[in-house]
């Protein structure tokens, strides 16, 4: 989800699809029990938080830039 928000964030244009897929990935991830259902929706908030985190880098911001 990391990934996705980061993805999403430079491509704004395809910001819903780019969501969408990574939900249903997730989601596939509980349906075959490689993670637990309860930690599906704490996972993307945690994943929320890193991004906020990583934007207020310099490094990440000139990164994301290039």
């Amino acid at each position: 989800m990391v990934i996705a928000l980061v993805l999403a964030d430079l491509l704004p244009d395809r910001h819903d699809a780019i969501i969408a897929h990574a939900r249903s990935i997730g989601w596939h991830r509980v349906q075959i029990a490689r993670i637990i259902r309860r930690t599906f929706t704490p996972g993307r908030v945690l994943a929320q938080a890193i991004v906020e985190q990583l934007k207020k880098s310099d490094s990440f911001q000139e990164d994301s830039t290039k």
